[in-house]
């Protein structure tokens, strides 16, 4: 029962085992701060199709007035004033060029920050798998020297109980 036990978790442990290179790729698929910056840039690159538009025009209605019975009559107050304007926007020579090119500066700064962000979680996951390879390999070398404190000390036994005997052999 216990062999079988023992087959089980064994099986367990080797199928969950992952190589470094797998827990970096899921780390770097599923992480949400390089999510979030993955998501900035998409928006900046929407931001940079609409810098090659135009703005959206205006259209607007105005009416001065005083009186509000009846603000069509100009009988109550002369300085009465209606207006309709249409107004579009056109950028000046360059203009959409330049904010183009700012937009391009903000996503080449996210995107460098995004890098940098990737570069960081790579070097936690290493160092952290390298100090889970250091603490192993120091419990390896603990657990060899106890073995080796172990033998010592039954060889020490077994020297200490054969000369008491070469002893006691001397004297009778």
């Amino acid at each position: 029962m216990l062999r079988i036990f023992s087959l089980c978790f064994a099986f367990t442990v080797m199928v969950q085992a992952q190589t470094l290179e797998t827990i970096i790729e899921n780390s770097l698929a599923s992480h949400n701060s390089l999510k979030s910056i993955e998501q900035k840039l998409s928006a900046l690159d929407d931001s940079l199709e609409l810098t090659q538009n135009f703005a959206n025009p205006e259209l607007t209605f105005s009416v001065s007035d005083i009186q509000f019975s009846d603000p069509m009559s100009r009988s109550v107050e002369p300085m009465q004033n209606e207006g309709i304007a249409f107004k579009q926007k056109i950028p000046y020579f360059g203009k959409r060029g330049a904010n183009a090119s700012y937009v391009n500066a903000k996503k080449s700064v996210v995107y460098s920050s995004l890098e940098m962000a990737k570069t960081a979680l790579v070097r936690e996951i290493k160092l952290t798998a390298y100090t889970i390879w250091e603490f192993e390999k120091e419990r390896a070398i603990l657990e060899e020297s106890l073995e080796l404190n172990r033998k010592n000390i039954e060889l020490g036994t077994i020297y200490t109980l054969s000369e008491s005997s070469l002893h006691m052999q001397t004297m009778g």
